[in-house]
């Protein structure tokens, strides 16, 4: 038997009076609230939404999952965050304005990526629902699986440009879809650009962290009625709980879509927790070895690592490519970033402008050095992989290490960061 709810103090009556006055939700829905542990895995785009409103709903703990640091660029749809708290970890700087919002609220952050090495360690505090407020493919694979191994549902959400997705997968647990039944297989990582690379409309990291926040309501409230505890059900009961549908916002078109998710008969459900990056890259996926203390596996950086393991190519710093102009060396140099980028900053002894995918062997003059730069270094080593391996090229090939935002930590610090 499910036991019962703990009473709302005095203050809470007032402070949640108007979700008191919704006949379908009540005082007994905000009992489950306030007894629920939700963990939020990312205090970015998604997490911003998600974490302020569930605070301010009452939300009894929240867990905070984030290793990156806050970044004037983030600030554009990052909302949770500010200008005072740039160079801050997320996790803490959510945590501060979580507790802003809701003093009555229990933050636990976790000040670093989630990975297979540490995914146990935080998935014991025992968490009711795990909410993926991740950008990159190799996280949402490991929730998913976290999902099914620890039998709690998975509320996905996911934004790029002017588009975004949102669903709750395995739920109920052991019977609905899970992301593996929805994307059985990771897409090409040469063909999904990410969001530093892409761009996103601010507001749609909102629309879709709020979709996912509601949803995340109906799956805490319902999975207690469900069992036999107090409360009332928000939304009718699927016809068919093998199923779910992944919702698809697109913005310039102000529409909503809906893709039916099955579960795949036969799927065996996962037992252990695999090297998701490696999957995620089209490998096998074997058992994720034990990292060392403190040693970053898996996160939207390893997901995109710079490999100069292969290929006849050369990576160079700023200040190498600085001095080899200065003796005289003349290398034809490619941006291989986008237009939209190519605005915000540039570098002046640029040849031409081509985005990485379409670089072809015919765009290369064959009596020059070839030096390649894009933002960060990710795409410059891409296309030096594909020239080195596939284009049969005569010249030399060369990138700049860190590309254009090294060139502005080594050479030019009035380069614009974005």
């Amino acid at each position: 038997m499910t036991p019962p709810l703990p009473q709302l103090p005095e203050s809470a009556l007032s402070r949640y009076s108007r979700h008191l006055l919704l006949p379908t939700f009540g005082i007994d829905n905000q009992k489950v609230l306030s007894k629920s542990r939700v963990l939020v895995v990312g205090a970015g785009g998604l997490g911003s939404p998600l974490l302020q409103y569930l605070a301010a709903m009452g939300v009894g703990v929240l867990g905070v999952v984030d290793g990156d640091t806050v970044d004037v660029s983030n600030l554009q749809r990052q909302i949770i965050h500010s200008e005072g708290t740039v160079g801050v970890n997320k996790a803490v700087s959510a945590m501060k304005r979580i507790t802003e919002i809701n003093s009555e609220t229990i933050v636990k952050t976790y000040e670093s990526e989630m990975t297979s090495s540490n995914a146990e360690e935080i998935m014991a505090a025992g968490w009711d629902v795990i909410v993926d407020g991740s950008d990159n493919f190799p996280t949402k694979y490991l929730l998913s699986d976290l999902s099914e191994m620890y039998s709690v549902p998975f509320v996905y959400g996911g934004v790029l440009g002017f588009d975004g997705q949102v669903s709750v997968f395995n739920y109920p647990p052991s019977v609905g879809p899970s992301y593996r039944d929805y994307l059985p297989e990771p897409p090409n990582p040469e063909n999904i650009p990410s969001c530093a690379e892409g761009g996103v409309l601010g507001a749609v990291p909102g629309v879709i962290g709020m979709m996912q926040c509601v949803e995340l309501v109906k799956v805490l409230v319902n999975t207690h009625v469900d069992a036999g505890g107090e409360g009332v059900r928000m939304g009718k009961v699927r016809e068919d709980l093998s199923k779910c549908d992944v919702k698809v916002y697109e913005a310039l078109e102000g529409t909503w879509k809906s893709v039916i998710v099955e579960r795949i008969v036969g799927r065996e459900p996962p037992t252990q927790l695999v090297d998701y990056v490696g999957f995620c890259r089209g490998a096998d996926a074997p058992p994720a070895p034990k990292a060392p203390e403190g040693a970053r596996t898996m996160d939207e950086a390893a997901y995109e690592t710079v490999d100069t393991s292969s290929g006849d190519f050369s990576t160079i710093s700023p200040k190498q490519v600085m001095q080899k102009m200065l003796d005289g060396w003349n290398p034809y140099v490619i941006d291989v970033r986008i237009k939209p980028e190519e605005k915000i900053a540039r570098l002046p002894f640029t040849d031409a402008l081509i985005p990485h995918r379409d670089v072809m062997p015919e765009d290369l003059p064959l009596n020059r050095d070839i030096l390649f730069f894009c933002k960060g270094g990710v795409r410059s080593n891409k296309v030096c992989k594909r020239a080195a391996k596939e284009f049969g090229l005569p010249n030399a090939i060369y990138e700049i290490e860190g590309g254009i935002m090294g060139w502005k930590r080594e050479i030019d610090a009035s380069i614009p960061k974005y």
